[in-house]
């Protein structure tokens, strides 16, 4: 099962946290231990000053 999530921040460690805090919102919170990973991020910049635009696909891999 993949998740894309769309997160906003002004670093990398911002957009990271935010977008494992929306994994852990969806997969629960022991996402990082439960097969879950990072298929793919794609950033761009927002059209606010110094903000970033991120989109992160996670998967959960069961098995």
């Amino acid at each position: 099962m993949d998740l894309h999530v769309t997160v906003v921040g002004r670093t990398p460690a911002d957009l990271r946290t935010r977008a494992l805090d929306a994994a852990r919102e969806f997969y629960g919170e022991q996402a990082q231990h439960a097969g879950v990973t990072v298929l793919s991020a794609d950033v761009e910049k927002s059209d606010h000053d110094g903000e970033y635009r991120a989109t992160v696909v996670f998967r959960q891999v069961t098995g």
